[in-house]
């Protein structure tokens, strides 16, 4: 397996992955120097000059959001910026004309980021149905039996944030096309560490908030809105700058006829963290350098390799699935006395999640094989340990 840095680069972006085993992008990412240095330029500029660069930063949103389209397999002017993915969430739930009697379809073990937006259209006259879940795993066998007649939409995950299933979004998006149902992707679990191509899976919407394995700052994301969907979507806020869209209109700013942005951009309401979005733009710059194919491969390779060295721990069962069709780039592990046991991998330098009674690992671009070798290390000391 090649790695995507060489130790030196590895040092100068990511200082952090250099001091800790980092396991813990599922959570938040680790921000790469660039990202850091662009937050801090903009901030500089900000304090220091007459604050006429504000065209360069509309230079540098419009960027982020065609490469943000391009890192997700989007077509053009389908991408709004959000401060997170919950934000994008409401934006469609609270977007789609209702009608009572009309049925949203959800996994039982969907993260909650992905289920209150649902619940509460229940003002709307809007049911949630709950699709049972034993873990991570949706099929489109399970997704087409829980099907019902007034079924109008239906929101997953594409990567389970507890065990790290992948959805196979295009079958239930073909499922969805031919049932004329809403298919709404809560992405954060994958963009920026696995391929998504939104467009030719039939993706309707799709969020993410850029804290975790797009490794920007908080209060940064976007939603991917594709052209069928646009036209079935109302905006329930509006705002000046869901209007005045370029230079040339903020030169007459007093029209109040200004129509509606025909792109995404009509569901950002007011001013962005542009502080932040400077950093997210090098961010993407960074990711798009390797690809996100090369970026995937790296990523569930070392899932791979990590489960793998695994195998010779009988104590330990791996909760993830790994076959080829569902694995990703997070696996979780079940282990003796977890919280103990996450609490030695802690003190050996290991940072990892405790999620639904068990240890969650997830690889990124920063992580190297050496690292997964002495993860591995450390889970065996505290194995060792524990059974002392």
């Amino acid at each position: 397996m090649n790695e995507l840095f060489t130790e030196q680069e590895l040092a100068q972006e990511f200082e952090l992955a250099m001091r800790l085993l980092y396991f813990n992008s599922s959570s938040t990412g680790i921000m790469p120097r660039r990202s850091i240095e662009a937050i801090e330029g903009f901030l500089r500029r900000y304090r220091e000059t007459d604050l006429m660069h504000n065209a360069e930063t509309f230079y540098m949103i419009a960027r982020l959001r065609a490469n943000i389209e391009r890192l997700i397999g989007a077509e053009s002017g389908t991408v709004a910026l959000v401060p997170n993915t919950s934000v994008g969430v409401n934006i469609v739930a609270s977007g789609i004309p209702w009608k009572s009697g009309d049925r949203v379809l959800v996994g039982s073990m969907e993260f909650p980021g992905n289920t209150y937006p649902w619940l509460n259209q229940r003002h709307s006259g809007v049911a949630t149905d709950w699709l049972p879940m034993t873990s991570g795993k949706i099929t489109p066998e399970m997704f087409e039996s829980a099907i019902t007649p007034r079924t109008r939409l239906f929101a997953i995950s594409s990567v389970q944030f507890s065990d790290g299933y992948r959805a196979d979004l295009s079958a239930i998006a073909e499922i969805c096309h031919e049932r004329d149902i809403f298919l709404f992707v809560d992405g954060i679990q994958s963009a920026g560490a696995l391929r998504a191509d939104v467009s030719a899976t039939g993706i309707d919407a799709f969020a993410a908030g850029g804290q975790k394995h797009m490794l920007s700052a908080y209060g940064t994301g976007f939603l991917y809105v594709s052209p069928r969907a646009m036209e079935k979507l109302h905006p329930a806020h509006d705002g000046w700058l869901s209007h005045f869209t370029s230079e040339e209109d903020f030169l007459d700013l007093l029209r109040h006829d200004m129509p509606q942005a025909p792109t995404a951009q009509r569901f950002e309401v007011g001013s962005l963290p542009y502080h932040s979005l400077w950093g997210m733009d090098a961010t993407l710059n960074l990711l798009l350098e390797f690809g996100i194919d090369e970026i995937e491969q790296h990523n569930i390779g070392l899932a791979g390799l990590f489960c793998r060295l695994l195998r010779d721990f009988p104590e330990i069962e791996i909760a993830s699935e790994r076959a080829a069709f569902a694995k990703s780039h997070i696996v979780s592990i079940a282990v003796p006395s977890p919280k103990e046991f996450r609490a030695k991998l802690r003190e050996s330098g290991v940072v990892c999640s405790f999620r639904e009674g068990r240890l969650r690992f997830s690889f990124h671009i920063y992580n190297t094989e050496n690292q997964v070798i002495a993860l591995v290390e450390a889970i065996q000391n505290a194995l060792m340990t524990i059974k002392l």
